[in-house]
């Protein structure tokens, strides 16, 4: 699941956490990291899958931002929750064998899948470390999935480089996408290969196409990949194969717009302007000021500095040549007619007819229409 960037509540990672619980439920358990910047939407993606399990249990703990961390914080938080043993286990905090093995005893008698959360592990204590890695290590067998949410700055996943070493794909593989990611940001090219290529050989062996092109893809962005290997997911496949307008294409079906606008940033100017709408829309600063950069080196002219007033006071973020274009769009123009009446290539303007329906989110130029008239947007625009 995506680190560094914008956490949504998309349906592909309620699709992820579900066929983890499907599985649980056959007694293959697994741990999995949700990762993402503070307030990005980690508990509520967490929440809206809780909601969707028709069986099993869920037990919910916490991790605490304490001067000094509460001991097995997570696990007091369930223990009203769990049956008598593990209860009277946590009474003996310091026989942690007897503990920890009374955890995994409690898993393996709840009905199935038994879903453990614990949040904010950027903020756990050794002993919650601890009981990370040990349950990581033997969880597959206990039909219970561990669900982990955690920050992705530098210094949580210094913390959590440890918990990564159960060689289980589900927490292998996202903490090195992210670390990737982070390093890719910061400009650290070499870090970020060796990041992806920790988890790569894993991913391809699990064959989990997903992650195995998120791996590939930052290896790729950092020099370290020519070619995407068989059995990437295909979006990452044509954005690493440069294939850039598919692979935004791809992503937008998903409901993904800051895949999107990061295959997009990949085109040219105008396909780097659309990316940088979709990005100040979303708040997606780090990925937005890298692409500025780019256009900037490259010679581009009136580089669009964020989002501008005309942006800010419209309710889906159209910029003022969107809601231009979107103008004539109502009147019935086809691109080349609206090319021309704007002095912009048709490239150029659909581009732009591409970056209105994703931050209208409809699936057509009718709907387009249907939904500014709704927002007041085309009596705005005159």
């Amino acid at each position: 699941m995506h680190g560094t960037g914008e956490l949504l509540e998309r349906d592909e990672l309620l699709a992820a956490l579900s066929v983890a619980a499907e599985a649980a439920a056959r007694g293959q358990g697994a741990t999995v990291l949700v990762s993402g910047e503070a307030g990005i939407g980690k508990t509520s993606l967490i929440e809206r899958f809780a909601a969707t399990l028709g069986h099993g249990r869920v037990l919910w703990g916490a991790c605490e931002a304490l001067a000094t961390p509460r001991p097995l914080g997570p696990l007091h938080d369930i223990a009203g929750d769990v049956g008598p043993a593990l209860r009277a286990a946590l009474a003996r905090p310091g026989d942690r064998a007897a503990l920890f093995a009374a955890v995994l005893d409690e898993l393996a008698r709840l009905p199935t899948p038994a879903v453990v959360v614990f949040e904010d592990v950027h903020w756990a204590d050794d002993a919650t470390l601890d009981l990370v890695k040990y349950l990581g290590r033997r969880i597959r067998h206990a039909g219970a999935l561990l669900v982990l949410s955690h920050r992705d700055d530098p210094a949580s996943l210094d913390k959590l480089r440890d918990v990564q070493r159960s060689g289980t794909l589900q927490r292998i593989g996202p903490v090195c996408a992210a670390r990737a990611e982070a390093a890719w940001m910061a400009g650290d090219d070499e870090r970020a290969a060796r990041e992806a290529a920790r988890a790569a050989d894993l991913a391809a062996a699990k064959r989990h196409p997903w992650l195995l092109g998120e791996l590939a893809f930052w290896r790729h962005r950092a020099g370290d990949l020519i070619v995407a290997p068989r059995g990437c997911a295909e979006p990452f496949a044509l954005q690493t194969g440069g294939r850039w307008s598919e692979a935004a294409a791809a992503w937008r079906a998903m409901g993904c717009p800051y895949e999107e606008a990061r295959a997009l940033a990949d085109g040219d100017e105008a396909a780097q302007r659309a990316a940088l709408a979709l990005l100040d829309k979303l708040g997606a600063k780090p990925l937005a000021e890298r692409v500025r950069r780019r256009m900037r080196q490259a010679g581009v002219r009136s580089v669009p500095r964020g989002a501008a007033a005309t942006t800010r006071s419209n309710e889906a973020g159209l910029t003022a040549r969107e809601l231009e274009v979107l103008a004539l769009v109502a009147d019935g123009r086809r691109n080349v007619e609206i090319a021309k009446c704007l002095s912009r290539s048709a490239r150029t303007i659909e581009h732009h007819v591409e970056s209105i329906l994703a931050k209208l989110e409809v699936g057509s130029r009718a709907e387009a229409v249907t939904a500014a008239r709704r927002l007041g947007l085309l009596a705005q625009n005159g």
